[in-house]
């Protein structure tokens, strides 16, 4: 969720490589969650490279899960690169799990339902989340606030299928 973690092309190749999944299998995980919020690179070229990670996750019987900051990513090289990226993880069938960020401290009282502010405008709003292939579980600070989220998106057509949970008990 800040610049050390920023998605590249470079990244995301080394991600799927063949070493990198082994050492994945190798210490039993069952899964990888992308935190997708700071992407460098045109949707041209990151869509292709996250589908690459995540297909090579797949192949060797991970999960594959993507969270990121509310709607979409908070920083993309331009907010259509952030539409685009949402448009094709929820058409992508190698991911299991879509989890948007419900909140932006983790000490929220209620769910945050904010669209991400860089990219509202350009259309990167829930409706895009509409018949994802991938479950929908979003990112919240704790199981309280689960009956308002379901609330918030079942007139949408997007139903909950569980949810991560921020703070640490």
């Amino acid at each position: 969720g800040n610049a050390a973690g920023e998605f590249t092309a470079a990244s995301l190749a080394s991600i799927a490589s063949p070493a990198s999944i082994a050492s994945i299998v190798a210490a039993n995980y069952s899964g990888v969650m992308f935190d997708a919020e700071e992407i460098v690179g045109s949707a041209s070229v990151m869509v292709p490279a996250f589908h690459g990670a995540f297909a090579a996750c797949k192949a060797a019987n991970l999960s594959v899960g993507v969270t990121t900051s509310h709607s979409a990513p908070y920083q993309t090289d331009t907010p259509a690169d952030a539409v685009a990226l949402i448009k094709a993880w929820a058409a992508d069938a190698s991911i299991d799990i879509l989890s948007p960020q419900l909140y932006s401290s983790g000490s929220e009282a209620a769910p945050e339902f904010a669209e991400t502010a860089s990219c509202k405008d350009a259309g990167c709003t829930w409706a895009l989340y509409t018949g994802s292939k991938a479950a929908f579980a979003p990112s919240i600070v704790d199981a309280t606030q689960l009956d308002a989220v379901e609330a918030y998106f079942k007139p949408m057509g997007i139903a909950t299928a569980g949810y991560f949970q921020w703070a640490q008990k």
